[in-house]
C-alpha cells in the first residue's frame, strides 16, 4: 500500500466525502470539487473541530501547531487592517511599510508622511506583542477555545467508555489518523475505483480477534446528535471506512477474517462545542445501521467509476446511457 502522497493532496483516489458530494450534488459538482473549481466547507467551527481532533489523536502535533493567544487583539477594524497591511507589505522598507499600512487603515491622506510615520510607530509599539504572535508559525487559539478544550478532556476522562477507548494502553495496536489507500472490492464485477480513507482511530486486538473503529465528532447539539448522524450520513462514512479496513486486513495483513471468530465494534465519540461543560457522549453504531448504507455506497461507486473511466461529468450516467432524460428521485 503506497501512501507516499499525503491524503488531502491525492486527487487520484476517492474518499467518503467524494461519495457524499456525488450523492447530494451529482457528478458535475464532484468533478468541480476534484479539480478545484469549488471550495469545500469552511468556517471557524471546522477549525475548532480540527483543533479538538488533533488534541486527542495527535497530541504531539497539537503542541507544535497551536498556541493560546495571550495578548490583546486589535481593538478596532482599523487596527486589524494596520496589522494585516504590515504583514503583506514585505517588499517595502520599514518606514515605508509603516506609512503605507497606516494610510490604508485610516485613510489619512491629508496628513504629512512624518505625522503618519510617528502615529504608525506608536501604534506598532502598542500592538507589538500581537504582531509578534502573528509572525509565529503556530495557529493562535483563544482562551475560550482552550477552556472548552480543557473541559472536553475532563469530560472524556470522566466518561467510562470514552476514556477507555481513547487510552492506547488498553489495546494491542492502535492507529490514529489511519491512512488507507484501497481498491473497491473486486467482487463487484466491472467496477474499479481507487479509494482512500483517513480513519480517526482504528484498534486491533489480535489476541481477542477484535477490531474497533472510532470516529470523533464535534457537534453544537449533542443532545440531538441523531439529527447530525442523519444529516451528514455518518453511518455511510463508517461503512465506507469498514470497507477500507477489511481491504487492509485481506491485502496488507493477508488475513481472511471469519465473521464468527472476529468481533467488529463501531463507536462515535461526540463532543459538544456548544455548552459550558464540553459534554461527551459515546454512540454504538450497530452492524445493521452500517449494512443499511452499503447499497448506497455500491450504487454511488458504480456510477462514479463509470464517470471516472469515460471522463464524462456534465450529466448523470443515465443521461449518457439513454435518450437524455433523467428520472426524479422521489
Amino acid at each position: 500500500m503506497d501512501i507516499s502522497v499525503p491524503y488531502y493532496e491525492d486527487m487520484t483516489r476517492y474518499s467518503n466525502s467524494n461519495i457524499g458530494w456525488f450523492i447530494k450534488n451529482g457528478p458535475a459538482y464532484l468533478h468541480s470539487m476534484l479539480i478545484g473549481k469549488e471550495d469545500g466547507l469552511k468556517g471557524a467551527f471546522l477549525d475548532r473541530g480540527t483543533m479538538i481532533h488533533m488534541s486527542f489523536l495527535q497530541p504531539e502535533e497539537y503542541k507544535k501547531t497551536y498556541r493560546v493567544l495571550e495578548v490583546s487583539k486589535p481593538q478596532s477594524r482599523q487596527q486589524q487592517v494596520f496589522v494585516d497591511e504590515l504583514k503583506s507589505s514585505t517588499e517595502l522598507i520599514e518606514n515605508e511599510k509603516l506609512i503605507s499600512a497606516y494610510r490604508n487603515a485610516y485613510a489619512s491622506a491629508n496628513k504629512s508622511d512624518n505625522t503618519i510615520l510617528a502615529r504608525a510607530k506608536e501604534l506598532k509599539e502598542q500592538l507589538r506583542d500581537y504582531i509578534d504572535v502573528q509572525e509565529s508559525d503556530k495557529t493562535n487559539i483563544s482562551f475560550a477555545d482552550k477552556a472548552l478544550l480543557d473541559k472536553i478532556h475532563i469530560s472524556v476522562n470522566n466518561h467510562k467508555l470514552a476514556s477507555y477507548l481513547l487510552d492506547d494502553k488498553n489495546f494491542e495496536e492502535v492507529h490514529n489518523e489511519f491512512h488507507i489507500n484501497w481498491e473497491f472490492p473486486k467482487e463487484y464485477e466491472g467496477i474499479h475505483l481507487p479509494c482512500k480513507s483517513l480513519i480517526d482511530r482504528c484498534i486491533f486486538n489480535w489476541t481477542k480477534k477484535e477490531i474497533i473503529l472510532i470516529d470523533l465528532k464535534t457537534t453544537a447539539n449533542i443532545h440531538n446528535f441523531e439529527h447530525s448522524v442523519e444529516t451528514y450520513d455518518y453511518c455511510r462514512q463508517l461503512a465506507y471506512y469498514w470497507m477500507a479496513i477489511l481491504w487492509y486486513m485481506k491485502n496488507e495483513k493477508k488475513l481472511d477474517i471469519n465473521d464468527d471468530e472476529w468481533k467488529f465494534k463501531t463507536y462515535i465519540i461526540a463532543m459538544s462545542t456548544n455548552d459550558k461543560e464540553g459534554s461527551v457522549r459515546v454512540f454504538n453504531i450497530t452492524e445493521q445501521q452500517l449494512n443499511n448504507r452499503i447499497d448506497t455506497i455500491n450504487q454511488a461507486i458504480e456510477q462514479i467509476s463509470w464517470h471516472d473511466k469515460y471522463n464524462q461529468w456534465d450529466y448523470t450516467k443515465e443521461y449518457y446511457d439513454g435518450d437524455g432524460s433523467e428520472k426524479l428521485d422521489l
